[in-house]
């Protein structure tokens, strides 16, 4: 089974820079971070169910993300109110 693993992994590596080399070959500036191309290539292996639960995942993150951006805003905000 762990070699099933590093073998899908190494797949999954071996397409993310065919996908960066192929955008850079382009011109192509549209990614933008190499997350973008990990999700996308992994995206395309899994079944419905899998991709339904990835993406509950990545918009769980994406609010945490937000929701803690929004708390470092305030905090500036207050540091400048009491200066």
């Amino acid at each position: 089974m762990n070699a099933k693993i590093a073998a899908n992994q190494q797949l999954i590596e071996k397409l993310k820079l065919q996908c960066l080399e192929e955008s850079r070959q382009r011109g192509n500036d549209s990614v933008s971070s190499e997350d973008c191309i990990e999700n996308e290539t992994v995206f395309k292996f899994m079944k419905y169910q899998q991709r339904v639960r990835h993406m509950k995942v990545m918009w769980f993150k994406t609010f945490v993300k937000a929701k803690a951006g929004l708390q470092i805003l305030q905090f500036t905000a207050d540091i400048t109110k009491k200066i």
